[in-house]
């Protein structure tokens, strides 16, 4: 497995947030939080 892009760690917090609030379902976030650590910590900040 090659080296893995992290890209919303790149993103400013707004962006990112933006991207975040297209998640309708609360199992969605759920879903999104196991790609990554900062996907994790974004998540959670949302739910």
């Amino acid at each position: 497995m090659g080296t893995q892009l992290d890209f919303l760690s790149y993103l400013c917090y707004d962006m990112s947030e933006k991207i975040f609030t297209c998640l309708d379902d609360p199992s969605d976030i759920a879903r999104v939080s196991c790609v990554s650590h900062s996907w994790r910590n974004f998540g959670c900040l949302e739910v």
